[in-house]
């Protein structure tokens, strides 16, 4: 096992038989994933819950109703023992609808912070996170409060440091009933906080 953790919160979370799936990913790993309750409404406040509780050096947070390829997790973590600079590094995966059938694949092109701006998608749940980096990032972040806080916190690390994309398929993301949960989405400040588009995260210096 890697000095590692899993991690996801439950809330939102509505099909037990997603959650059975996700929890499957697990199963002869030797990682138990921790359970987050999260907070109604607040996204953030449940992630800096995450954040908060680390211990190991690399945690990865997940959505339980999405799927963890582990053994490509661990790659992910020998990348990052390997090249102390970066604070992520994540890998590609298959996007699935509600019934478990594959949609699309994410591309193989290497990481783009410019990609990143514009799609949430672009590193998304199979990723690994150096936790040092991560709580500086969050520091940076002050009080200042982020509906897509998973967004803004990714962006405001890969423009510190540097980012890795491994080829492989390291997790599945699960549309829901609507089919379009922010994939290409573009930062808009009518769906976000006026804080946190692009040009709002450029003038707060956070990226």
């Amino acid at each position: 096992m890697k000095n590692l953790s899993f991690n996801y919160l439950t809330m939102g979370t509505e099909n037990p038989d997603w959650l059975t799936k996700f929890l499957s990913s697990f199963a002869d790993t030797g990682y138990k994933p921790k359970e987050f309750p999260g907070h109604e409404g607040d996204l953030q406040q449940g992630r800096l819950d995450i954040i908060d509780s680390i211990t190991t050096d690399y945690f990865v947070m997940c959505d339980p109703d999405d799927f963890v390829n582990v053994s490509v997790m661990e790659k992910a973590v020998d990348f990052l023992e390997q090249n102390e600079g970066y604070a992520i590094c994540f890998a590609r995966e298959l996007y699935w609808d509600r019934f478990g059938k594959i949609t699309s694949v994410q591309n193989n092109r290497p990481f783009s912070l410019d990609r990143l701006k514009c799609s949430p998608m672009e590193l998304h749940n199979a990723t690994v996170f150096r936790t040092s980096m991560v709580k500086e990032a969050v520091e940076l972040m002050g009080d200042l409060k982020f509906i897509r806080f998973d967004w803004a916190l990714r962006l405001i690390i890969a423009n510190l440091h540097p980012v890795n994309k491994l080829s492989e398929i390291g997790g599945a993301y699960r549309f829901h009933d609507d089919g379009c949960r922010d994939l290409d989405s573009e930062a808009s400040s009518q769906v976000i906080g006026k804080h946190e588009t692009v040009a709002a995260l450029i003038q707060h210096g956070l990226i």
